[in-house]
């Protein structure tokens, strides 16, 4: 078996504007839809893209389980997470961890 005695975990400053810059593009996408579509739409689609789910009007999480499509959102967001995972482990072979992991992919 593998043990490991007193990690010790570090931010790195170099990196941490890479991680900043990505979350800057997920949070200004985000806000990009709430502003643009109705909150439904919008949620419909953050949930498909960012596998999160803003407050829905009932009405329409009611017509969503009506229509049988709700696992949608749900497994949309997750496939996006798996591509990102194997993006992710893809270019790790050739680039560094650290690299990788700052890649904006959603």
């Amino acid at each position: 078996f593998i043990s490991m005695s007193h990690p010790k975990i570090e931010i790195v400053q170099q990196q941490w504007w890479l991680f900043s810059f990505t979350n800057d593009i997920r949070t200004k996408v985000y806000a990009t839809y709430l502003d643009i579509l109705p909150q439904d739409l919008a949620s419909l689609l953050l949930g498909m893209v960012f596998g999160v789910q803003p407050p829905m009007s009932f009405n329409f999480l009611n017509s969503l389980k009506m229509a049988g499509v709700m696992h949608i959102i749900a497994a949309s967001g997750m496939n996006i997470t798996l591509v990102a995972a194997a993006v992710m482990s893809l270019t790790g072979s050739f680039l560094r961890r650290k690299m990788v992991m700052g890649i904006p992919l959603s």
